[in-house]
């Protein structure tokens, strides 16, 4: 996370490729599988090029669970990039919201990739985006969560 002089939390609208390193968190749904290995690939290799282009490191952060949290992992093996993972210090939604704000605070951006509302029964629109005046048609995850703490986040379907 980076601060400006006043400190301020600075997002990715004042973004410095001076900056030494950028922390990237990818998130998002644990029904997700490996379909959505191409689009965090995409996004990996763009962040990617774009540090490369200002001389900068990146690393990407994960929560080290089942979906999306593995496919970023198993991306950023493929590629040979940094890679951390905040794993939850237990189970249940206590030990996961701890683990998502750490990733929050850690991140200078969070994206979080989702899948389309009604892809799985019973799961509501996201509520997450919806109070952050985002786009909510997509089904609720944590990784909006994550990215709404973050306070710099996009949103990605898959």
């Amino acid at each position: 996370m980076k601060f400006d002089e006043n400190g301020k939390r600075i997002t990715k609208s004042s973004y410095n490729p001076e900056w030494d390193i950028i922390r990237i968190g990818l998130v998002g749904s644990s029904k997700a599988g490996a379909r959505g290995f191409g689009k965090v690939s995409e996004h990996v290799e763009y962040w990617v090029d774009l540090t490369q282009q200002a001389n900068q490191d990146i690393e990407f952060v994960s929560g080290g669970g089942a979906g999306i949290d593995s496919t970023a992992r198993g991306v950023c093996e493929k590629l040979e990039i940094d890679f951390k993972e905040f794993k939850p210090d237990g189970i249940g939604w206590d030990a996961n919201k701890k683990r998502n704000l750490q990733i929050a605070n850690y991140c200078d951006k969070v994206i979080s990739f989702v899948l389309p509302f009604g892809t799985t029964a019973n799961v509501p629109k996201c509520y997450h985006c919806a109070n952050a005046g985002k786009d909510d048609n997509h089904e609720k995850t944590a990784g909006c969560y994550t990215g709404k703490a973050c306070g710099e986040y996009e949103v990605v379907m898959i």
